[in-house]
Formats: C-alpha cells, structure tokens, sequence
C-alpha cells in the first residue's frame, strides 16, 4: 500500500451532548434526554473508531468541540485526545478552519463527526491510503451530504457557497473540487442517524433481519449484551416506540414495548454495531 503524505490529522467534529442542545432531530422520537444519551453513544463509538484507527496508523488525534468548556470535555474523553474548540460561523468556516490549522508543512487531514455508525477504522485506512494519490477524499452518505472529508492541502472553496443541510452536500463539494482541479477519491457510501426516519429504517431492518419476535429474546439477549448503552428513564424506550408506531414506520407488534425499558436503546446499540 502506498503511504499517505507526510504526517497526517484525524479531526472529530463533536458536540457536548447536552439535552435539548444535540440531536435537536431526533428529540420527537427519543425525547431530550434519550436523543443527548444516543449522541453520547455515538460520539464515543466514534472515538473508538478514531483511536484505533490512529493507533494502527500514527495519526494524530484531534476532538473540534463545542458546547462546554475543555475541562469538561477532558474530563469525559480522557488525556490521551487532543482538544480545539470549533470557531464560530457556518459549517463550513468551522470546517474550513479546521483545514487550514492542520494542514501545515506537509501534513493532511481527515475530518469526520459522529453521525455515522457505519464508520470503520477500515474504512478510514482507505480514505488515509486514498490521499497518496488524490488531493481530496469524500465519504458520501446516504442523505446527499459526507461523512467524511480528506484534503492534502487547504482548498476554500470546498467549503464556500454550500448549502450545509441539503442534499446535494456531497456533489457541490466534489463539483468544487473539480473546479479547483482537485482530484477527488470518492469512498463507499453509508448511512448517517440523523432524523426519526434514519433511525426507524434502521430498527425495522434489525427486526426482519432478526426475525424474532420474542420479547424475551431481546431483553435478555441484546438488553444484557448492550446494556451499558441503556438510558437510565425507561420512559425514553417507550416513547420512541409510540413514536416510531404513530408514524408508521414499524410494522404491526414486531417491536415490542419490554417493561425491562430496554426496548429501543438495546436494539439501536446493536443496530449501530457499537460492540461491547
């Protein structure tokens, strides 16, 4: 495998999961407090990701923050992880930024945030080898956006006149890139959790798959095997359950409404592959 440039970053885009202030979307399913619970989840699986990640590629490890003061961030990441707070303005400035400050004598950057489960160290080795030879790497996810971005060198315009949000992200960036004469490595494309859809899709994918229907089997099986990423309120389970049943987005009784209050959180562990 051709080695990448130089030394290389990886940046965590995160957020303090700070109820009512994170996953401001998925509060109508999983409530405040449950949708803080499942950004905690994830940014920390993420990091899982990250760290072995960096470890088998000597890269080193950044978390760009907002949302509390560093201590308090320290405090729940651990010494090991470097710390930056995010600058203000849109995504992209603070994406633009982040560029610029790691892409210094030689050195590359990756940038990714927490919303993609699917998320592998594999995967991040294949963005890492893809700069040897490309200028820019993209992850497109499912939604229109990027999961990922790689660049070599800063480049503004990746990052200037996109409409952050919508669903073409990922093709005005890539245009962008072109543009500039970049060349782009594109990676497979994944899905990010984002919204009550996001999350449905992925516990009536887990059900069929499963195909049980049992309650017991899920409270005992992936309630015991997952149990630490359990919301403490049982009431949060239920409440996206009735959520997720008023839409319509779940079919008939498979996804039962376990007293245990494992219910939802167990199964979106699982579903996220976020392994004990």
């Amino acid at each position: 495998m051709i080695a990448p440039p130089q030394q290389g970053h990886l940046v965590v885009f995160m957020r303090w999961p700070e109820a009512g202030k994170t996953k401001t979307r998925l509060i109508p399913a999983l409530g405040a407090e449950g949708a803080a619970a499942l950004h905690r989840q994830m940014a920390e699986h993420t990091l899982a990701v990250a760290r072995e990640f960096c470890g088998e590629h000597d890269v080193l490890l950044t978390a760009c923050f907002t949302g509390t003061t560093p201590d308090v961030m320290q405090s729940w990441l651990g010494q090991d992880i470097a710390l930056e707070m995010q600058v203000a303005g849109d995504l992209g400035a603070r994406l633009r930024h982040a560029s610029e400050q790691h892409c210094a004598a030689g050195a590359y950057v990756l940038i990714i945030g927490t919303d993609c489960p699917e998320l592998s160290p594999a995967i991040l080795a294949q963005a890492n080898a893809a700069l040897a030879s490309h200028d820019v790497v993209l992850g497109p996810a499912v939604d229109g956006g990027y999961y990922l971005i790689g660049v070599k060198r800063p480049c503004a315009a990746l990052f200037t006149g996109i409409a952050w949000g919508e669903s073409r992200v990922c093709h005005d960036t890539e245009a962008a890139a072109a543009a500039a004469g970049l060349r782009v490595a594109k990676l497979s494309v994944l899905s990010d959790v984002d919204r009550p859809e996001d999350l449905a899709e992925r516990v009536s994918d887990f059900i069929d798959e499963a195909d049980k229907r049992d309650a017991n089997f899920y409270a005992a099986g992936l309630g015991k095997k997952y149990s630490r990423y359990v919301p403490s309120d049982p009431t949060v389970a239920h409440a996206a359950i009735a959520h997720l049943k008023q839409e319509k987005m779940l079919r008939g009784n498979k996804f039962c409404e376990w007293g245990c209050g494992f219910g939802v959180a167990a199964s979106i562990a699982a579903i996220l592959g976020m392994e004990s």
